[in-house]
């Protein structure tokens, strides 16, 4: 299934004009900061809370995320 999924968004990254692409990534971008602004209002976090939380989720996605991927697609093949 996520083998499908990449394919279509390489097809679609091909395919749109980067107009469109630059309208889709900064919308992205828009929404997931205005998520985190609305939440760190939510949550109460401090600063050094919210830069804690966003230096753990690099970390998650660098550290575990991509090295589980890599020996996913390496015990597929």
């Amino acid at each position: 299934m996520l083998e499908k999924m990449l394919i279509g968004m390489a097809k679609w990254s091909e395919g749109a004009s980067p107009v469109r692409r630059f309208t889709v990534v900064g919308l992205l971008i828009l929404f997931m900061a205005g998520f985190m602004i609305w939440y760190w209002d939510w949550a109460n976090l401090s600063s050094e809370g919210m830069v804690s939380a966003f230096i753990l989720n690099i970390f998650v996605f660098f550290f575990i995320l991509m090295p589980l991927t890599w020996l996913w697609k390496k015990m597929k093949s």
